[in-house]
């Protein structure tokens, strides 16, 4: 994960740069929703809340302990001021490889569920991060990622036009967020199953025509009809979606 040091420029670049992203937070959260409505999880950690919070969108019961890990003190505090009267809520102010007994203190049996949600492809030591989410799960935990996809529509459709080379050479966004990692579905599946992760289900959502800044600037005319067909075509068409998940669990 980031270090300490370049969270706060980080953090000030992604907002900075916000706009279209806002309905990519809001795709991401549908597909995170979908999970737990699917396999109802008593104990949840969030590896990195942002800014958008999904807690206050899960209608679940079942949820008896949410932890949220976060580096970045912005979003530890906004996250902190939303969730102030939710006891089911815990939040630690750091980095998950040096969280994990903290955690472990309210969950010692594990979590049914731990999220990672677009942050694998920020992480230069992806393995490292990876063996700390293992170890939090509970037996029969899932493990949730999502990351965006190198060959999105949007990627392809610029290679065809000629302005990038390869749809895996880094984009301006990726290098001005400092993204070391660009993940197709083969590559996202590789690294989790060689960290000893077994696939459960895998999958895309949400088509973006365009780039982030081209979207932003039509989103007059994208009506809640048409981000909702952009994000079943996503469904439809995950080689194409705008990003990808998987769900996984720890090998036996």
């Amino acid at each position: 994960m980031k270090r300490t040091e370049h969270i706060a420029a980080y953090e000030a670049e992604y907002l900075n740069d916000y706009g279209f992203e806002s309905e990519c937070v809001r795709a991401r959260q549908q597909i995170v929703l979908e999970l737990i409505r699917e396999i109802e999880p008593r104990t949840v950690v969030e590896v990195g809340c942002g800014i958008d919070l999904i807690f206050p969108h899960v209608n679940e019961s079942t949820i008896t302990r949410w932890v949220i890990v976060e580096p970045a003190v912005a979003h530890v505090e906004a996250a902190r001021d939303a969730l102030s009267n939710e006891p089911r809520c815990s939040i630690v102010a750091g980095f998950l490889e040096e969280s994990e007994a903290e955690i472990r203190a309210w969950l010692p049996n594990g979590a049914d569920l731990v999220l990672c949600s677009s942050l694998l492809h920020e992480i230069g030591d992806s393995s490292r991060i990876l063996e700390s989410c293992k170890a939090l799960l509970s037996s029969s935990g899932m493990f949730h990622v999502n990351v965006p996809n190198v060959l999105s529509f949007h990627r392809r459709l610029a290679r065809a036009m000629g302005l990038i080379k390869s749809e895996y050479e880094p984009s301006q966004r990726n290098v001005r967020l400092d993204q070391p990692h660009l993940f197709d579905r083969a590559t996202l599946r590789a690294l989790l199953e060689s960290n000893g992760f077994e696939v459960v289900s895998e999958g895309g959502y949400l088509i973006k025509p365009f780039t982030h800044t081209q979207m932003e600037s039509i989103k007059s005319i994208l009506t809640e009809d048409i981000l909702r067909g952009l994000w079943l075509l996503g469904r439809e068409h995950p080689e194409l979606a705008c990003e990808i998940f998987v769900n996984a669990r720890r090998c036996a």
